[in-house]
């Protein structure tokens, strides 16, 4: 397994880069490269190299019509504090060291050499957990972090691929109730921010309504599966199938009255839409019948 995570992995680095060097973009060239040397040796919950989340999210968003380097290099670098925090932190924890996490944050960001607008999104796509936290504080600093996220349009704009890229490959590697989590932070406080995003970035509303109603897609279908109830009425597809999926996005997104989309962009989506909901629908009928012979 770790193989198959490791073949392709450099290759999809050099693809990058030489696409990025094509448009130009210096600043994600630098992401990359710092991105592979900050999350070396870091590894999501379903055991691939941590790097591939996001390469994953940048190989997205450069389908885009709007995408810049900025936001492609915030992507690119959204998740370098958080993971070197939680890596640091098994060995503050031995030593019974508990460094400020504002200045912890500020520390790493500012050894980064990027432009400053950059550093800022990514602090602000930034949210450490204290020590011994509580459950109430935990969502304090969940609601804050949402109120903040669209202070520039780099974090909102990372953070709604972010979301769409973690719940693609939540099913089968998070819990039911970490999916669960998931859904209604998108639904109550992720969403919301887009939309008011929407309103701030009126240069970049097409880009930011097309990521949200692929989001909203996403959401909505996996919602069912998981027995959640959503704040909002979403439209949902005809079925739970390939096919109807892309008919279903490519619908919504007329809705929203945005570019129509490439059809790279809805095979690749519907492809790992279709994936997702096949772990979702199996993980879910594993919970109901945990003794069931396979």
């Amino acid at each position: 397994m770790q193989e198959k995570f490791f073949s392709g992995l450099e290759t999809a680095v050099e693809i990058l880069l030489q696409e990025f060097k094509k448009r130009g973009f210096k600043q994600s060239c630098i992401a990359l490269l710092l991105a592979r040397k900050y999350h070396s040796g870091q590894f999501r919950k379903g055991g691939e190299p941590y790097l591939w989340h996001p390469i994953r999210m940048a190989q997205l968003a450069l389908l885009f019509p709007g995408i810049t380097d900025d936001i492609v290099a915030t992507i690119l670098l959204h998740d370098v504090i958080e993971e070197t925090y939680q890596k640091d932190r098994l060995n503050w924890d031995n030593l019974g060291i508990r460094p400020d996490r504002a200045s912890y944050a500020d520390m790493i960001a500012q050894g980064l050499p990027i432009k400053s607008n950059i550093r800022e999104s990514v602090i602000l796509l930034t949210t450490l957990p204290a020590s011994n936290e509580t459950p109430e504080q935990k969502a304090e600093r969940k609601e804050g972090y949402f109120d903040d996220i669209d202070r520039r349009l780099e974090s909102i704009v990372t953070k709604l691929f972010d979301r769409i890229d973690n719940l693609l490959d939540a099913p089968g590697n998070l819990s039911r109730e970490a999916i669960i989590k998931n859904l209604i932070e998108t639904d109550r406080q992720l969403i919301p921010a887009a939309i008011r995003a929407e309103e701030k970035y009126p240069d970049s509303v097409e880009l930011i309504r097309s990521i949200r109603t692929i989001l909203e897609c996403l959401t909505c279908v996996l919602a069912p599966i998981y027995e959640v109830e959503l704040d909002v009425d979403y439209p949902l597809p005809d079925k739970l199938d390939k096919d109807s999926l892309g008919r279903h996005i490519n619908k919504q997104l007329a809705a929203a009255n945005c570019q129509e989309l490439s059809k790279k962009i809805l095979a690749i989506l519907t492809r790992r839409m279709d994936e997702a909901i096949d772990a979702a629908m199996l993980q879910c009928k594993e919970l109901q019948h945990p003794h069931q012979e396979k």
